[in-house]
């Protein structure tokens, strides 16, 4: 290879990097994120606030969830299974479950 290619290759090397890398670190990003997630993203594709869910985990009803550090973190395969443990078909059934709580 002559140097003229070596660095023609070198540059093309370089600008690829530069476009996949970006990309790359993205993918990673949205891999943590499905991963766990923060109370707040919790709260919100639970439509409630982040009150709520902080009541329900106190009260032991709520989603499994991580400690780190001081920070809460919930997996989405945890609320998926979570809400999934929450499904009824008729109103008498959730106010059984509701008084078998008390």
């Amino acid at each position: 290879m002559s140097d003229l290619e070596s660095i023609i290759q070198a540059m093309v090397d370089r600008a690829v990097a530069a476009r996949v890398e970006p990309l790359v670190r993205q993918l990673e990003e949205e891999r943590i994120r499905e991963l766990a997630i923060s109370e707040t993203e919790a709260a919100r594709r639970l439509s409630c606030s982040p009150g709520h869910l902080a009541n329900l985990r106190i009260a032991g009803n709520g989603p499994a969830y991580c400690m780190v550090g001081a920070r809460i973190l919930y997996r989405p395969a945890d609320i998926d299974e979570w809400l999934l443990t929450r499904r009824v078909r008729h109103t008498t059934e959730a106010e059984a479950r509701e008084r078998g709580r008390r």
